[in-house]
C-alpha cells in the first residue's frame, strides 16, 4: 500500500521491499518482470524491508526494518541481516538504528540499545582494525580513524603496534581541488625499539618517511607534477614493505615538473632526485665519517634543476616533411662519494673500493688497477659533476605509397656540450650523436565467414635500415648521466620483421586477437655479421592466456634472453599459471654487469626489445620459475598457493600459500595467507575480512604492514 502526500513531498509505503540493484539491462525492467522475478534480476547488493516505510527527500523512516547486502536467493536465509525497532536511514551514506539486532543465518546474535552503522565510502569514523603476522617483527595491530574533510579532501591518522618495534604513527592527506588535480601525502614516523637496542644501528631508531604524489592541470596547457620520497634511512622498505618488488627498490625517486603546452610546442622545468637504497643501514640524512665505508651515502646522478624546449613536429611547406626541435640545460650532479661507480667531484679519497665486490671490507686505497678518486687521474666515467647543454633537432617524412605500402625516414643529431664544476674541473667537452632511419612496411586483412562466426587474419611485414654515428666530439672524459650519453661506439643495421595474428569475433566486444607470432632479426652493416634475433608468440583463448619471448645473439651462438608466461582457468575458479626468465648477463667492456638481451637489442638508437624493466638495466644473470595456483573448494572455499625458485642459485626465494572463502550470498568473505621470504626465520601472515560495503579488516598480501 502506497499513499502519497503532495503538500508534504513524502510517501508513505507499507509492506514494502526495496533493493539497490547492479547488473540489470534496461531491457530486462522494459519486459515489466512480476516482483519474484525483479528478485531475481541482476544482484541486490543492498535489501530494505520494513512494515512501515516514510519516505521524504533522501530519507526513509522505517518500522520494523530489516536489510543486507547479502543476495543469497530464493528463501535462503542471509549470511548477516540486521534488524532493527526503529530507523533512520539515508542510502549510500549512514543508518541510525534503536534497538538494533545481528542475525546471522537467521539466528540472532547480537543487540544494542542504539547503533550508528555509515553506508558510504566516506563518513568520519574508525576503521576497521588490522591484524597480521611478520616473521621478522612479530604480532601487528593497526586502528584508523578517518575524517572527511569536505567533498574533496579527507584525511586518516593511523597508530600501528609492532611487537618487536613499538609503535608507528601514520597520517594520510587527500585532495581534490579541481579538474585534473590531485595530491596524495603520507607521512609516517617512528622510534623503532628493534634498531634502538642494537649499538651498530642506533642511530637509525628514529624512523621518518614522507611520500608526496601530486598533479594539477592534467589535460590542460599548464601543467604541474610532483612526486616525493624521502627516507631517513635505507632499510624502510626493507622492514615495512610487505610484497617483494617493494623491499628490493634501488632507489626512491623525487621529481618535481612544470610545464606548458602550445599549439607548437612543450616548455618544462624540472628537478629530480634519487635516494639510494642499495646499501643497509644507511642514514641518509646524516653522516657518519667515523663510521664504516658502507654507511657513507652513496653515488647517484641527480638533474638538480633543468629547463626543456620541445618544437613538435611541423610541417614544411604543407608537403610531408616534419621538422622538430629539442633543447635542454640540465645541471648534473652526485651528493655522495662516488664508490661504486669510479667517481665523484673529482677529489681523491681513500674510500674507492672495487666495483666486483663492493662489499668486501679491507683495502679501500682504490689500488686495485681500475682506476678512481684515488689514483688522482680521470677515467671512463670519473666525471660526476657538470652542467649540460644538449640540442636535437630532427627531420621525418611518412608517405603512403598505395593502399597497402607505407615509406618513412627520419634523420636527427644529438649534440652535448659539456661543462664541468667542482674541485680539480677538467675541460669542458662535447659529443655528438646522428641517428638515421627508413623504414618499409606494409599491412594485408582477409575475413572469413559470416555474422558471429567471422574471423579475420592479418599479416604485416616490415623492413627498417637504423643507424647511429658519432661526430663533431672535443676530448675529454666520457660521461654517464643518462640514457642520452649511453652510446659509445656507431652502429648500423638492418632490421627485418613479420608479424601475423588471427582474430575471431565475439558479440560485444568485436574482433578478438586469439593468436600473434613476431618474429624480429636484424643484420650488423658495419661487420656484416647477424645481429639480434627475437621470436614473440602470444596466445588468447577463452580459458587459456600463454606468451613467449625469446632473443638470440647469434654472435655468441646463446639465448639473449627467455620470458614465458602461462596462466589456464575454468569456470569453476581454478586456475594455474607459471612463469619463466631467463635473463644472462655479461660483463661490458667497463667491468659492469649488463644483461646480454640489452647488450643486443637496445643498442642506443636502435631500440629493439622488450620495454625496458628495473631489473634489466644492469645486474648480473636472471633465471628464476615461478608457478602459482588457486583450487576452487566445495562450499565457496578455495586454496591458493606459489613460489619462486632461483635456478642460477639453486634455492627457493619465497613460498605462500593461504585459504579463502566467499559466501554464496556475494556479501562477505574471509582470507587467511601466508608467504616466507628466503632469510626470514617465521613467515608473514595475512589476515583479510571483507564485509561487502561495511569495510574490511586486516591487510591483502600486497599491502604494507
Amino acid at each position: 500500500r502506497v499513499e502519497l502526500d503532495r503538500k508534504a513531498a513524502q510517501a508513505l509505503i507499507d509492506g514494502a521491499v526495496i533493493l539497490v540493484k547492479q547488473g540489470v539491462a534496461t531491457e530486462e525492467l522494459q519486459r515489466c518482470p512480476s516482483a519474484s522475478g525483479l528478485l531475481r534480476l541482476g544482484r541486490n547488493v543492498f535489501t530494505l524491508q520494513g512494515r512501515r516505510i516514510v519516505k521524504q527527500g533522501n530519507k526513509y523512516q522505517v518500522g520494523g526494518a530489516r536489510f543486507t547486502s547479502c543476495d543469497c536467493g530464493g528463501d535462503e536465509a542471509p549470511s548477516w541481516e540486521i534488524r532493527a525497532y526503529q530507523a533512520d536511514i539515508v542510502p549510500r551514506e549512514r543508518a541510525w538504528l534503536a534497538f538494533p539486532l545481528l542475525y546471522l543465518k537467521g539466528i540472532p546474535a547480537f543487540a544494542m540499545p542504539l547503533a550508528y552503522l555509515p553506508l558510504s565510502d566516506r563518513r568520519t569514523g574508525l576503521l576497521f582494525p588490522q591484524f597480521n603476522y611478520s616473521g621478522r617483527d612479530g604480532f601487528v595491530l593497526s586502528e584508523s580513524l578517518f575524517v572527511t574533510l569536505g567533498r574533496s579532501a579527507d584525511t586518516t591518522y593511523s597508530l600501528d603496534w609492532f611487537e618487536e618495534r613499538g609503535y608507528r604513527h601514520r597520517l594520510e592527506l587527500r585532495t581534490v581541488p579541481g579538474t585534473g588535480s590531485r595530491v596524495d601525502t603520507r607521512l609516517m614516523f617512528m622510534e623503532d625499539d628493534k634498531l634502538a637496542a642494537d649499538e651498530n644501528t642506533q642511530h637509525l631508531k628514529r624512523r621518518i618517511s614522507l611520500e608526496l604524489d601530486a598533479y594539477a592541470g592534467r589535460g590542460t596547457q599548464w601543467g604541474l607534477q610532483a612526486t616525493l620520497r624521502l627516507y631517513s634511512d635505507s632499510d624502510i622498505n626493507r622492514h615495512f614493505m610487505s610484497d617483494m618488488a617493494g623491499r628490493a627498490a634501488d632507489y626512491a625517486p623525487s621529481i618535481f615538473l612544470v610545464e606548458k603546452r602550445t599549439r607548437h610546442a612543450l616548455i618544462s622545468l624540472d628537478a629530480a632526485y634519487r635516494q639510494d637504497l642499495r646499501r643497509t643501514n644507511v642514514d641518509l640524512f646524516g653522516s657518519q665519517d667515523d663510521e664504516p665505508i658502507l654507511r657513507q651515502s652513496h653515488d647517484t646522478i641527480q638533474r638538480l634543476g633543468a629547463a626543456r624546449l620541445a618544437l613538435l613536429p611541423r610541417k614544411l611547406m604543407g608537403g610531408p616533411l616534419t621538422f622538430s626541435l629539442q633543447t635542454e640545460i640540465a645541471n648534473m650532479a652526485t651528493w655522495g662519494d662516488a664508490f661504486t661507480d669510479w667517481g665523484g667531484d673529482g677529489t681523491p679519497n681513500e674510500k674507492e673500493i672495487r666495483y666486483q665486490d663492493p662489499l668486501v671490507a679491507g683495502d679501500y686505497s682504490g689500488d686495485d688497477g681500475l682506476g678512481g678518486e684515488g689514483d688522482g687521474e680521470y677515467g671512463e666515467g670519473e666525471l660526476r659533476r657538470a652542467v649540460r647543454l644538449m640540442v636535437e633537432p630532427g627531420l621525418a617524412a611518412s608517405v603512403h605509397l598505395d593502399r597497402f605500402l607505407s615509406l618513412a625516414a627520419s634523420l636527427r643529431h644529438r649534440q652535448m656540450v659539456y661543462l664541468p664544476n667542482g674541485p680539480r674541473t677538467p675541460a669542458p667537452s662535447t659529443r655528438g650523436i646522428s641517428f638515421a632511419e627508413m623504414s618499409l612496411g606494409s599491412e594485408w586483412s582477409r575475413l572469413f565467414g559470416q555474422g558471429d562466426g567471422r574471423h579475420g587474419h592479418l599479416m604485416a611485414p616490415w623492413l627498417k635500415m637504423v643507424g647511429a654515428f658519432r661526430g663533431l666530439e672535443s676530448d675529454g672524459p666520457r660521461q654517464y648521466f643518462d640514457a642520452h650519453d649511453r652510446l659509445l661506439t656507431d652502429a648500423f643495421q638492418a632490421l627485418a620483421g613479420f608479424e601475423t595474428a588471427w582474430y575471431r569475433f565475439r558479440p560485444g566486444r568485436g574482433f578478438v586477437r586469439t593468436l600473434k607470432l613476431t618474429l624480429m632479426q636484424g643484420l650488423d652493416l658495419r661487420s656484416e655479421k647477424i645481429a639480434q634475433g627475437a621470436a614473440v608468440l602470444a596466445l588468447d583463448l577463452d580459458f587459456l592466456r600463454a606468451q613467449a619471448w625469446t632473443g638470440i645473439d647469434w654472435q655468441s651462438r646463446s639465448l639473449a634472453e627467455i620470458d614465458l608466461s602461462l596462466r589456464i582457468w575454468d569456470r569453476r575458479g581454478d586456475s594455474l599459471s607459471l612463469s619463466y626468465l631467463y635473463l644472462p648477463s655479461r660483463r661490458d667492456e667497463a667491468g659492469r654487469p649488463l644483461p646480454l638481451s640489452a647488450q643486443t637489442q637496445m643498442e642506443p638508437g636502435l631500440l629493439f626489445g622488450l620495454p625496458a624493466e628495473p631489473f634489466r638495466a644492469m645486474g648480473e644473470t636472471v633465471h628464476v620459475v615461478e608457478p602459482t595456483a588457486r583450487l576452487a573448494l566445495a562450499w565457496g572455499l578455495g586454496l591458493n598457493g606459489g613460489l619462486s625458485i632461483d635456478l642460477r642459485g639453486r634455492e627457493v626465494v619465497w613460498y605462500a600459500g593461504g585459504l579463502r572463502y566467499q559466501s554464496n550470498c556475494r556479501c562477505w568473505g574471509v582470507s587467511l595467507s601466508f608467504r616466507m621470504p628466503k632469510g626470514q626465520d617465521f613467515p608473514d601472515i595475512f589476515f583479510l575480512l571483507d564485509l561487502a560495503e561495511l569495510g574490511a579488516a586486516g591487510g591483502g598480501t600486497n599491502q604494507r604492514f
